[in-house]
């Protein structure tokens, strides 16, 4: 339907995250942690299942948006860099499986300021990560 109404698809961006900070022994009902790997993993695999037939026939590339916790074990986010992990592996398994078909480029930034880092605890970890990488001088 989208090809249909706004042409070829050439491009998809996978940009989706939410935070649910605590430490892992503090999360009384696991299931309510469900909506972090729904929007953070999740909805970036159907809208990947979706486009990919269109972006077949586009040579199109996708692009996604990780993040450095995928790798960084910091207290309190466990679930988000479980989800954010996930995708990595999942994108770099999907590289392999379309070849040249279809490009992938995965960013992984750091912590961002933003609305989603607006706690005190994101913004002490914020100015404390600005002392090591200069996010300041990147534009918001």
């Amino acid at each position: 339907m989208v090809d249909g109404v706004f042409g070829t698809v050439d491009h998809l961006v996978n940009n989706a995250g939410i935070l649910q900070l605590r430490l892992f022994e503090d999360f009384s009902q696991l299931s309510n942690i469900a909506s972090v790997m729904d929007i953070n993993f999740w909805v970036s695999i159907y809208n990947t299942h979706y486009t990919v037939p269109h972006l077949r026939k586009s040579k199109g590339k996708i692009v996604v948006i990780a993040s450095t916790g995928a790798w960084l074990s910091t207290p309190r986010f466990s679930f988000y860099n479980a989800s954010k992990a996930a995708l990595i592996s999942f994108f770099e398994t999907l590289r392999t499986e379309f070849g040249q078909d279809i490009g992938i480029t995965i960013v992984n930034p750091g912590v961002i300021e933003s609305e989603m880092t607006q706690s005190d605890y994101l913004s002490e970890l914020y100015h404390t990560e600005a002392l090591i990488c200069p996010y300041y001088k990147c534009e918001k």
